[in-house]
């Protein structure tokens, strides 16, 4: 649990890791349950081996749609998403896949906020990461995380579960583990390049 802030109170501390770790004990199957929809497509993008052949298929097919039609009419894209709303919470130094996520969310249209320095959150106030992550879920539509922690994704799922409100996490980069977006570009890569396009 590296790197996850619990808060100032030990007590509290120690329940809440207790139950993370009663969330992360679970199979790899129920939590495959708990970060995907019923038709096996990611509520939550944290895992690559979470991706189903069916939704990488999708995924391929609306990717070269969407640049079909960004090299015909670059403006039709700003109104797809213009009503969503998602914050990019980059809690670690990402130059590249900040500013890969900030571009492709302006191309989309989506209204975007960032938090990437911390010291400017609340937690340098003592707020523990997860009621900061229930607290950006009111706002928010989605969020964008980037964490040293190793755990962070899961977590982020983990606090999504039990909220108000849930929104899909997506994981940017978490400690030395998990890139599922960048596995995402490289499937869309490998594929263009066999099929010639």
């Amino acid at each position: 649990m590296n790197k996850i802030f619990w808060g100032r109170c030990q007590k509290t501390e120690s329940f809440e890791k207790h139950l993370f770790e009663e969330f992360l004990g679970q199979s790899d199957e129920n939590l495959r349950r708990i970060c995907n929809y019923e038709n096996d497509f990611p509520k939550h993008i944290v895992k690559a081996e979470f991706f189903s052949p069916q939704f990488l298929e999708h995924l391929y097919d609306i990717a070269k749609t969407l640049k079909k039609l960004y090299r015909g009419n670059p403006a039709y894209l700003k109104n797809l998403l213009g009503e969503f709303s998602v914050l990019n919470y980059f809690n670690q130094p990402s130059s590249r896949t900040f500013l890969s996520f900030s571009n492709a969310e302006s191309l989309l249209g989506l209204r975007r906020e960032e938090i990437r320095d911390i010291e400017t959150s609340s937690s340098v106030k003592g707020e523990s990461d997860k009621d900061g992550l229930r607290t950006i879920s009111s706002y928010f539509d989605a969020i964008v995380c980037r964490h040293p922690s190793d755990f962070f994704h899961m977590f982020s799922v983990w606090v999504m579960e039990n909220s108000d409100r849930e929104i899909p996490i997506i994981n940017a980069g978490c400690g030395a583990l998990e890139h599922p977006t960048q596995a995402l570009l490289d499937y869309f890569t490998i594929k263009e390049s066999f099929n010639g396009n």
